[in-house]
């Protein structure tokens, strides 16, 4: 800015010389993008004031003068800060990418949706570690040359750290919901059986992979070796089962421990093995269409229930209510009278009680919803599940869009 001036002073001087003018405007122009730390002003900057020092040096050697060689010393000076600060820029734009892509890197992990809170010592947790990963760790006071392991466990509740052959792990066991509102994130999960262990859960656990440096593992062996620990920590409390990186969850079953102990099988942790609950108003259109039209076939299903072959399978869906909780739910038939349907229930439910799969029931034939049985190895009813299947597509498409 001081050089814009300064010309502009001699244009003055110079009764308004137009290149004192043009160059007064251009430093000034200049000093005001550096103040403002713009990148183009330094870019300007550099070549410039170095365009400036070059004819500065060209001066000194046709007409030596200390001024013109002070000239070129200040020029080249200021195109020298002005680079200096691009490459300082530079480094803190770089640093700054790589804070963004250390934060935005994968979280390795899986967390257990707990009842209530796991009861968890070092030398305990060693043991559980031990048996899912086939080594030996020390603990607490235990003399690691009387074990001549290099592995080690150290820590107390909630936080452990764990060294590995295979790397550093970080255990969680929290007396706490993983999430401040599990009611909300409940509202917002439309398969009922997940929402009721998200609301259900009071405490989570956890097995971290700690990455250092830009360690990069092969995925695969590090979600099957966390499979393996947190199914052996998994117990009657377990709820659910969660991968933070992906988000995806899944209600805790004996095909979600299959998964999560099968090489990259954890991609599919949120594949549903039982028939989704999901929430749908009584007044929706489309399944009030739906049990209509399963209420005016009914006659077709008795007539091919009563000429079934040995080991058919006929199925209903009906409304059930056990206290307050109503859900509509599979039923295997294995009776039908006048006014009464006797079968068994085909899946569990969410919230029925003491009702579980298998338990015989009785519905009246007006709470019927549904009807499935299969012709010529082809499914013939199932009125319901279209309309239900075209909601969740609907919602899932909402959602993609939002």
């Amino acid at each position: 800015m001081a050089i814009g001036v300064f010309l502009g002073g001699a244009a003055v001087l110079t009764k308004f010389e137009p290149i004192f003018i043009i160059l007064g405007c251009l430093y000034l122009f200049i000093g005001v993008l550096l103040w403002l730390e713009s990148r183009i002003g330094m870019w300007l900057g550099v070549v410039l004031f170095s365009a400036t020092g070059i004819a500065q040096a060209a001066r000194v050697f046709m007409d030596f003068k200390w001024r013109y060689f002070f000239y070129t010393l200040m020029f080249f000076v200021f195109a020298w800060e002005c680079w200096q600060a691009l490459k300082l820029q530079r480094e803190e734009t770089h640093d700054e990418e790589d804070r963004e892509e250390e934060s935005s890197s994968p979280m390795i992990s899986l967390v257990l949706l707990q009842r209530e809170a796991k009861y968890l010592e070092a030398p305990i947790l060693a043991k559980y570690l031990e048996s899912a990963w086939g080594e030996v760790f020390t603990s607490g006071d235990e003399d690691a040359s009387e074990t001549e392991s290099e592995n080690f466990l150290v820590g107390e509740n909630p936080i452990y750290l764990v060294k590995s052959n295979f790397g550093f792990y970080m255990v969680h066991n929290h007396d706490q919901p993983y999430w401040e509102d599990k009611d909300r994130v409940a509202q917002d999960v439309n398969e009922l059986r997940l929402a009721k262990a998200i609301e259900d859960h009071q405490a989570w656990l956890s097995v971290d992979l700690m990455l250092l440096n830009e360690e990069k593992p092969d995925l695969s062996e590090a979600y099957l070796r966390i499979g393996q620990a947190v199914t052996e920590l998994a117990d009657e409390n377990t709820l659910a089962v969660m991968r933070p990186e992906s988000h995806d969850i899944n209600v805790w079953s004996p095909e979600v421990i299959e998964r999560l102990t099968t090489p990259g099988a954890y991609e599919k942790l949120s594949k549903f093995d039982n028939v989704p609950v999901v929430r749908i108003s009584d007044d929706d259109p489309e399944l009030i269409a739906a049990v209509e039209q399963a209420q005016g076939r009914w006659p077709e299903f008795r007539e091919a229930f009563e000429a079934r072959l040995p080991d058919a399978t006929f199925a209903i869906k009906a409304k059930l209510t056990i206290d307050d909780s109503t859900e509509h739910i599979w039923i295997d038939v294995i009776g039908l009278e006048p006014k009464f349907i006797h079968g068994t229930l085909a899946n569990d439910p969410v919230s029925l009680g003491n009702l579980k799969i298998g338990s015989r029931v009785e519905i009246p034939i007006e709470d019927m919803q549904d009807w499935c049985y299969f012709r010529d190895n082809e499914p013939v009813g199932l009125f319901s599940v279209k309309a239900v299947t075209d909601r969740m597509q609907r919602r899932e498409s909402e959602e993609k869009e939002s």
